[in-house]
């Protein structure tokens, strides 16, 4: 489901997406990378037969030493060095008139409901339009600790985005703690700046 391509700017680095869908990013490519099945089979949908065509592409990227996939596939858990998640998801029928910034926004993380808690605080947000007709949000906020397993605050950084249609959901999240986010600023900028969706 995940097209790769290594080489094509610096070795250092891994392009990762959808040439059909025309989404694409890069990470380093020394992170352990987790194939759609991967996620798929913790996560329970692995043995769904809509799986493959609801989600054409869905890939996820670990940072940590000594990685997990639950790194990726547990919101909230306290993570150290970086973890990305990435997927593309055909919407059901009847998402067009749904859709919003909002939905975008809290596609992953319920971050409007944190920050109405008072356990988020929301760092950065802007909206954006693309060539094309995509549409979508970047947002970057910090959640608190909440659970046992989490241990402290949380910070992501999260591309949401549509196509015109509202056919499908491109979403792109970067998380770590707030000191992880400093210590690796460089590489968590590198992946948002790269990401691209191209009509």
């Amino acid at each position: 489901m995940a097209t790769l391509a290594s080489g094509c700017a610096t070795p250092s680095h891994t392009y990762v997406g959808s040439s059909r869908y025309k989404m694409v990013f890069r990470v380093p490519s020394t992170w352990k990378s987790y194939s759609a099945r991967d996620l798929g089979l913790v996560l329970g949908t692995a043995q769904d037969p809509t799986f493959g065509s609801t989600y054409p592409f869905l890939a996820g990227f670990d940072a940590e030493p000594s990685p997990e996939v639950t790194d990726l596939t547990a919101p909230g858990r306290l993570l150290n060095q970086p973890a990305v998640l990435s997927w593309i998801r055909k919407l059901p029928y009847g998402a067009h008139d749904q859709l919003s910034l909002q939905a975008l926004r809290n596609v992953y993380y319920n971050v409007d409901q944190a920050l109405d808690q008072g356990i988020a605080t929301q760092v950065a947000y802007s909206a954006f339009t693309l060539p094309g007709g995509y549409w979508g949000n970047r947002t970057r906020f910090i959640v608190q600790g909440q659970t046992p397993t989490s241990g402290g605050n949380l910070e992501v950084s999260q591309i949401a985005a549509t196509d015109q249609r509202a056919q499908y959901e491109y979403v792109l999240i970067v998380s770590c703690s707030p000191d992880c986010f400093s210590r690796n600023r460089t590489a968590i900028d590198d992946i948002l700046s790269s990401w691209r969706l191209k009509a």
